[in-house]
Formats: structure tokens, sequence, C-alpha cells
């Protein structure tokens, strides 16, 4: 589960589809679609740690802003 046709690639964390940050609008719509509300919000949680590890470099809050944030709306 990943937003399927626009995943990851990892360490940078950019859609492979349009060389975005992921998850870019494509995969948010297709995430959404697969699942809601705090399900959501707990996967994206669980891969924001993962993308943590990979760009050490990026704030926290820039983190939660991409990866958590936009699952409450």
């Amino acid at each position: 589960m990943s937003g399927d046709d626009h995943p990851p690639v990892r360490p940078s964390w950019d859609c492979a589809a349009d060389g975005k940050p992921w998850p870019c609008d494509q995969a948010r719509e297709q995430l959404a679609a697969e699942m809601a509300g705090t399900n959501l919000a707990m996967w994206m949680a669980t891969t924001m740690v993962h993308a943590a590890g990979d760009m050490p470099t990026i704030l926290p809050a820039e983190l939660f802003e991409r990866f958590i944030a936009w699952t409450r709306r």
C-alpha cells in the first residue's frame, strides 16, 4: 500500500511516477481511497518514521506536514 501508481523511491522519498515529494497529490488520493481516518494517519506515521531514517536532515515539523498533516483534512 503506497499509492500503487505513485510509489515512493527510497531514500529520496520522491514519487517514482512524477518526481514530486512523496506522497504526491495522486498518491494521497489513492491512499485516502484505500483507507481513512485513524488507519490512514497511523500508516502514514509509520511511513514517516522510515522516511526520517532515510532523510535525517529534514526537520520533524516538515516530515509531519508532508506525511501526516494532510490525513486530517
